[in-house]
């Protein structure tokens, strides 16, 4: 008895017979892991650190590190340590080539990193061929809010083309949420396209017509483009959407243009202004718009 456990004791520090590798600890603590509902992301996230720590451990120039080296990125990745799961998944890329699968990843990674312009170069340079895994990356609606501000971050940094083609590329993943492609109209605005930034909101009113902040953004645009009138109407239509008086700022904006031209359009901004601040007593711009109103009525 006693023989046949040395046996197995050097069969399991060797490999087995048939040549499989023996089970190292980052193995057993990479499957526990990867058995753990992704519904607990916290416990998985920690249980795939554990893993990535027990991989970390693993000697550079052996082979169950060469052999373990996808899944210890793929551990750095879920663990949270994007950085080092940038640099593995990059080594993967140029061990086994270039995979949707891969380029997934490394997108996740360098983005969780804090690096968008890279993972925007990247996937880029690869959308042609690997469209789906750039599709992975970007249409992930569980990191959406983080894929916005990157994009909108890009652009305060002056990496203009690459903060765009995020938000163009936002929005045609998701050809049905209006919000999308009302971001991508105003980074058009912003950007000084503005018969994009027109188009765009447009397609955005066809999808959620009874949205009074989009009514608003589509006003501003059009009294930045020295349409009032136009403006004017958007905005009264914005009005008309609030699901109560004075949540949007339709009636403030229907002010200005109202104190700048001297025509209330049939409407009194006075009571258009006052509602904004009764939801919102503390709108600024409100308060300092109605003031005008008032001093123009000599009240």
């Amino acid at each position: 008895m006693r023989a046949c456990l040395a046996l197995a004791g050097l069969l399991g520090a060797l490999g087995s017979l048939d040549g499989l590798p023996a089970q190292t600890e980052f193995d057993r603590l990479f499957a526990k892991a990867e058995a753990i509902d992704k519904a607990s992301a916290a416990v998985r996230q920690r249980a795939y650190l554990t893993a990535f720590d027990a991989f970390s451990r693993l000697q550079l120039d052996s082979a169950e590190y060469r052999r373990a080296l996808p899944r210890g990125a793929v551990s750095a990745l879920h663990g949270g340590r994007f950085a080092d799961a940038a640099e593995l998944l990059e080594l993967d890329w140029r061990r086994a080539g270039p995979s949707a699968v891969l380029l997934t990843r490394r997108l996740r990674a360098l983005a969780g990193a804090g690096q968008a312009r890279a993972a925007v170069q990247l996937a880029r340079q690869h959308e042609s061929v690997h469209a789906g895994g750039v599709r992975a990356w970007i249409g992930d609606l569980t990191t959406l809010a983080g894929r916005l501000a990157d994009a909108d971050q890009l652009l305060l940094q002056g990496n203009t083309s690459e903060g765009l083609w995020m938000f163009e590329t936002l929005a045609q993943v998701h050809p049905g949420e209006s919000t999308l492609c009302a971001n991508l109209a105003l980074t058009n605005r912003r950007l000084g396209r503005l018969d994009r930034a027109a188009a765009g909101y447009r397609v955005a009113l066809n999808l959620s017509p009874s949205a009074a902040w989009l009514w608003t953004d589509y006003g501003l645009l059009l009294k930045g483009q020295g349409q009032p009138e136009a403006a004017a109407k958007a905005f009264i239509s914005g009005l008309s959407k609030e699901s109560r008086p004075g949540l949007s700022p339709a009636g403030t904006n229907l002010g200005v243009l109202s104190v700048r031209t001297g025509d209330s359009r049939g409407r009194d901004p006075v009571a258009d202004v006052t509602a904004v601040l009764r939801a919102r007593p503390k709108a600024r711009m409100a308060q300092r718009v109605l003031l005008d109103l008032l001093a123009r009525k000599g009240r």
